[in-house]
């Protein structure tokens, strides 16, 4: 056998051995050993097909679809696919999180109760809306709107008695 047909076996042996990872590989992260489930939310925050599904804080699995229900057009009906073993139970709770202020959205669901039955592959997880930057902003609004007036009044009354500051603030 010539250097160069044993440089091709080579060559030939390692290509194979590539394309074998790369399907296992493949089919590990798309096709393997998914438990299906669903959830549904009325804001779907940045979510996305692909996107990570936590469950207790630790990436458990990945969302599958994303459409607005044909039942409640309100809500936005999300797929997902989890791994094998993970212990949804009817206590778990989906809803919109995050890992840090600066990574992507993400399906967070709760750990729920040990106590409780654990969910069939195709069940309905339960969910919480959360609220979004929007929603803050406007109760962070409305509190300062309100309280403007009374804060105003109340300068005036801290050099006076507790009666008086307890007038202003009656917690």
């Amino acid at each position: 056998m010539t250097t160069e047909a044993k440089v091709g076996a080579f060559v030939l042996g390692c290509v194979a051995i590539l394309a074998f990872t790369l399907v296992y590989l493949f089919n590990a992260q798309f096709c393997g050993g998914g438990v299906p489930y669903r959830t549904y939310l009325r804001y779907g925050g940045g979510l996305e097909a692909g996107g990570d599904v936590m469950f207790g804080g630790i990436r458990a699995g990945k969302i599958t679809a994303m459409a607005p229900s044909r039942k409640d057009p309100t809500k936005i009906e999300i797929l997902l696919e989890l791994k094998a073993g993970t212990p949804v139970n009817e206590k778990s709770i989906a809803k919109l999180g995050s890992l840090s202020i600066m990574s992507d959205p993400a399906l967070a669901i709760s750990t729920g109760s040990n106590s409780a039955p654990r969910l069939p592959p195709g069940a309905t997880i339960t969910s919480a809306e959360a609220l979004s930057l929007d929603d803050m902003t406007d109760k962070l609004a409305t509190i300062a709107d309100n309280e403007t007036p009374s804060s105003g009044r109340c300068k005036g009354n801290l050099a006076g008695s507790a009666a008086a500051r307890k007038s202003c603030w009656p917690i």
